[in-house]
């Protein structure tokens, strides 16, 4: 967007410069919301974009269609805190600046979407990709390809949960195919997150009061498929110290981690208390 300036021939104190700021953020948003308000004079709307990614009839009046050509949805991160009207503002206002003079976004549910053809150039997922990984404001994941308007529901929701992985795995850009297994795990793990398992619980609940982290230290474990050394890595210790507190894991929850099966629980119930539920 810019910069906004303000000339100011006095002293800035601290209560001065807050209130320049805050009035900046304020005029920010306004300016782009000025500028998102001209797509009613353009290809599409909002209202006819919402509807093709809810499934609903809509606004037909526009007479605007989804791209014909294989196509995914793209779920945006949230920039603004604020509402999800001004997000759809910041980042029209950012893929205009970057050569996609006219972008297919809407927001919908309180999160922000885009529709990219799988072709190179602006406004091609290629092209988002790189942003994503390079430029952009904020996250971005991206549905599996699709090549018929009906399936745009379906890779919104798809898009969604990309985008919760996305973020899990502190990563930039990223498609669903590429984070599936985070994917399945969330949800797993959201499923099983009220049932209560005692040893684990007590592991977890020392833990979050300052003691030895083995609640940490066994998802680790157990993220890495038994790799002490990788695992050693993902917490930033030397192996050895994490032999020595799985031994002491082992003292206390027994019997319950000697099967595939029990580690996998183990981690689903970990991710679970941990973890927040996809939305």
């Amino acid at each position: 967007m810019g910069s906004i300036w303000a000339i100011w021939d006095g002293t800035l104190d601290a209560q001065l410069e807050m209130q320049l700021r805050t009035t900046g953020t304020a005029a920010a948003v306004s300016l782009v919301q000025l500028i998102a308000s001209r797509d009613r004079a353009g290809r599409h709307t909002l209202a006819s974009v919402r509807a093709a990614l809810s499934g609903s009839t809509g606004d037909s009046s526009s007479g605007w269609e989804p791209p014909s050509q294989s196509k995914r949805v793209v779920a945006l991160q949230s920039l603004s805190g604020a509402t999800s009207a001004d997000d759809v503002a910041l980042w029209q206002t950012f893929f205009r600046k970057r050569s996609w003079p006219d972008p297919i976004l809407a927001d919908l549910d309180g999160a922000t979407f885009a529709i990219v053809p799988e072709r190179p150039g602006p406004g091609g997922w290629e092209w988002l990709r790189g942003l994503g990984a390079a430029s952009a404001p904020g996250r971005m994941a991206a549905s599996r390809t699709i090549s018929d308007n009906k399936s745009l529901p379906a890779a919104r929701l798809e898009a969604t949960e990309a985008l919760h992985a996305v973020c899990a795995l502190g990563r930039s850009v990223g498609t669903y195919d590429e984070v599936w297994d985070t994917v399945v795990l969330r949800r797993a793990a959201a499923a099983v997150a009220s049932i209560e398992h005692d040893e684990l619980r007590q592991i977890l609940r020392e833990e979050h009061c300052g003691r030895i982290p083995l609640a940490s230290t066994l998802r680790a474990w157990l993220d890495c498929g038994g790799d002490i050394k990788e695992a050693a890595v993902i917490l930033h210790t030397h192996p050895n110290t994490v032999r020595h507190r799985l031994r002491k894991i082992d003292q206390l929850v027994g019997t319950s981690l000697q099967t595939n099966s029990q580690r996998l629980a183990a981690l689903l119930l970990l991710r679970g208390w941990d973890d927040p539920p996809p939305a």
